[in-house]
């Protein structure tokens, strides 16, 4: 095994620690590895300890298997596409309709009595293959709540990653970024090394790439994304399963009065396998600090459990909030940190 530091990717950051947890996925369900993510402190590197003799070769062979799901008509890295599938056609929507179901543009929305049902499928899949297919359901309970649904909406809630804006379906946004993925392989070293910017929104997942007309160098509003970066941090939606009891609880991801939902997560020491950090994402210390709109009210929280925090080797929590558009949750803003004392 050796030990990747992956400059580009900063624990401190929200586009860098989600492109972190992407790739540990695929590095563990794609590429078959033994891997383990850690951090060089608050504000530093991830580090992935693989059996891979450097990042550029790292990078290689997440490319190849792009590729090969491009190739084959995939999108998403499980056996099956589960709610990301093609939008359904002319067709499809009228006969939906003729059955008195709620249609929608984006086909992962699914109705209760579809989520319930999609879920059945996928468990049914698991109890007839001699080897189940695990990476398909973690996709499913990260990417649909079959309980839970948005205020005044008929469909569940899909992952809180995923921040729509105008008609953009599930689908299209895994398949353009994996399309640009496949077009210029330099984008994934770029994405673990030293980002570079091109032409996208970067999936709402980093504020930075909306850019104002006031603030561009052209005078006119434009985008600019790390493309490689998105992608892979696309890739990270089964490490936050949804799951429903009184409220929709989803882990990573936290509510709060008044300022909406946050993504949060620990900067640890050491180095943990992907069942390991889906244990710390989801660790009940780390679930009581939630957002607000006093900073000081998460300190005393965060001081508060500073002891149980650093038993876990958490140094830091982060929380970062969306910044709200028109007709959208928003793009995700750079974190605020709070260091464990």
């Amino acid at each position: 095994m050796t030990q990747l530091a992956c400059p580009a990717l900063l624990s401190d950051d929200s586009l860098g620690f989600l492109a972190a947890l992407g790739t540990l996925e695929l590095c563990t369900s794609t590429l078959g590895f033994p891997a383990r993510l850690g951090w060089q402190g608050v504000g530093g590197a991830a580090i992935l300890d693989v059996p891979v003799e450097t990042v550029e070769k790292l990078a290689g062979m997440l490319y190849t298997r792009a590729i090969r799901w491009r190739d084959s008509d995939r999108i998403v890295p499980c056996d099956d596409p589960g709610p990301v599938r093609k939008p359904l056609s002319t067709a499809e929507r009228r006969a939906k309709k003729q059955a008195g179901r709620t249609v929608s543009l984006d086909p992962a929305k699914l109705e209760p009595e579809e989520a319930i049902a999609e879920y059945r499928r996928i468990r049914d899949l698991e109890v007839k293959r001699s080897e189940p297919d695990r990476d398909s359901a973690r996709w499913l309970s990260g990417l649909v709540n079959q309980l839970s649904s948005p205020a005044n909406s008929p469909f569940r809630a899909l992952t809180p990653i995923y921040s729509p804006s105008g008609q953009m379906s599930l689908y299209q946004l895994y398949r353009d970024h994996l399309t640009k993925v496949c077009e210029n392989p330099a984008l994934l070293t770029e994405a673990l090394v030293a980002w570079q910017r091109s032409d996208g929104t970067g999936a709402n997942l980093d504020a930075r790439a909306l850019r104002d007309a006031v603030i561009s160098s052209s005078g006119e509003a434009e985008n600019t994304a790390v493309t490689g970066a998105t992608w892979l941090a696309l890739m990270a939606v089964p490490l936050f399963r949804q799951s429903a009891g009184m409220r929709s609880a989803i882990v990573g991801w936290a509510r709060a009065t008044g300022v909406g939902l946050a993504l949060r997560w620990p900067v640890w020491t050491g180095l943990l396998d992907r069942a390991a950090v889906e244990v710390i994402l989801a660790h009940p210390v780390v679930g009581c600090i939630k957002p607000a709109e006093d900073p000081n009210e998460v300190s005393a929280v965060v001081d508060a459990h500073s002891r149980e925090l650093r038993a876990l080797g958490i140094e830091a929590i982060c929380l970062s909030r969306r910044r709200p558009l028109p007709n959208s949750a928003g793009a995700l803003l750079l974190p605020r940190v709070w260091a464990v004392s």
